[in-house]
C-alpha cells in the first residue's frame, strides 16, 4: 500500500524521484579510516507531504580512530539546507523537513559529514517527491513589527532578556532558553545568528515555532530579533 501511495504522489507531480545512494563510504587518501554516511529516513523514493522527519547516521571505522564527526550537513537539490551539530542518544542526526516550503516534484536530499580533522565525506543521497499543491516557489510575505513586550505585574520590575549566537539545536540552547524562561521576561532580544546559514529550515528546527520548550521560539510572544551575519550568508 505504501508503494502505491508513493507512486500516486509521484505521478501527481509529473515525474518520480530518481533513485539515490542512501549509504556512501569514503575516507582520506591516507587510508587511516573510513566513514559511512547513511540517510535512514525517509526512504529512498518516498513521496512527502507536510513536515517529515529526516535522520542520518555516520559510522567511523575503525571505531578506535581518534577522528570524530563534527557535524552532518544536509542539502536539497545541491543547495544547502541545514547543519546538525550533535547526534541524539541513538547516534542519529536529524531534523524536520517542511516539504511544503518547496515546489512539488522530484527532489534529491543529500547528507555528508565533516570530521574533526577537516575531512569532508562523500555525500549519500535519496530521491524524494514532494506533493503539497505548491506550483511556484513560496514567497515570504511576512513583515516585522517591533514589540514593546508585555507589562509586568503591578510593583514588579520590567524584565529584559537578551541572547544570541546560540540557535543551533545543541544542548546548550536548551539550557540557556530554560534559564531565560525562568526569569519570565517581558521582552526578549535575540541578537542574531541561527546556525549554520540561517535558512528557513534551520529557523524551523533551531529557532523553532512558538511555545516549543528548549528553543528560542518559546519567546515568540515577546521578541525583538536582529539579523546576524549567518542569516546574511544563507540569504534568509
Amino acid at each position: 500500500m505504501a508503494a502505491i501511495i508513493a507512486l500516486v504522489l509521484a505521478l501527481s507531480c509529473g515525474r518520480a524521484a530518481a533513485a539515490g545512494t542512501p549509504c556512501q563510504t569514503s575516507g582520506p587518501t591516507s587510508g587511516a579510516y573510513s566513514v559511512t554516511v547513511c540517510i535512514e529516513a525517509p526512504a529512498d523514493g518516498a513521496g512527502l507531504t507536510g513536515a517529515t522527519p529526516v535522520s542520518g547516521t555516520a559510522v567511523v571505522s575503525p571505531a578506535a580512530s581518534a577522528q570524530g564527526v563534527q557535524r552532518m550537513i544536509f542539502s536539497l537539490d545541491g543547495q544547502y539546507l541545514l547543519t546538525d551539530y550533535a547526534a541524539d542518544g541513538s547516534g542519529k542526526y536529524g531534523f524536520s523537513l517542511k516539504s511544503g516550503r518547496f515546489v512539488d516534484g522530484a527532489h534529491t536530499l543529500s547528507a555528508q559529514v565533516l570530521l574533526r580533522d577537516g575531512f569532508s565525506s562523500a555525500s549519500s543521497s535519496i530521491g524524494l517527491t514532494f506533493a503539497n499543491g505548491v506550483a511556484q516557489p513560496p514567497v515570504n510575505t511576512n513583515s516585522f513589527t517591533p514589540t514593546a513586550g508585555s507589562d509586568p505585574a503591578p510593583g514588579a520590575p520590567f524584565v529584559l532578556a537578551a541572547s544570541g549566537d546560540g540557535a543551533g539545536g545543541e544542548i546548550g540552547e536548551t539550557r540557556v532558553t530554560s534559564l531565560i524562561d525562568s526569569w519570565n521576561p517581558n521582552l526578549f532580544l535575540y541578537l542574531g545568528d541561527v546556525y549554520e546559514k540561517g535558512t528557513a529550515t534551520e529557523f524551523d528546527n533551531w529557532y523553532g515555532p512558538a511555545g516549543v520548550a528548549g528553543l528560542y521560539g518559546r519567546f515568540r510572544a515577546v521578541p525583538n530579533p536582529t539579523v546576524g551575519n549567518h542569516e546574511y550568508v544563507g540569504g534568509a
